[in-house]
């Protein structure tokens, strides 16, 4: 692996590994679909020091405890649920 390495999920032994380097994330967040309320295109402009303020908002809590990596597990399971839900279903509040 190295910074270019592109976006790999996998598990190994339980544990659910989501990595890219940090070169694959500046060009995804740059030609991505970023809305940037002000107008004009997103730049990372100092990758390193990008980096340090991206990993720590990906750490940040919110008031009740969740990050924004929590907010994508979420949204990731809500697209299996839709896509057929493998392995997973949804109980009605009766049979909770």
């Amino acid at each position: 692996m190295n910074s270019k390495s592109l976006l790999n999920i996998n598990v190994v032994n339980g544990v659910l590994n989501i990595s890219i380097g940090i070169d694959a994330l500046k060009t995804s967040i740059e030609s991505g679909e970023l809305d940037v309320s002000a107008g004009g295109d997103f730049v990372i402009n100092d990758l390193e020091l990008f980096v340090v303020d991206f990993t720590h908002e990906l750490r940040s809590e919110s008031e009740i405890g969740t990050t924004v990596v929590h907010k994508m597990f979420d949204m990731a399971a809500l697209k299996s649920l839709e896509n057929g839900g493998a392995g997973c279903d949804v109980l009605s509040d009766e049979s909770k």
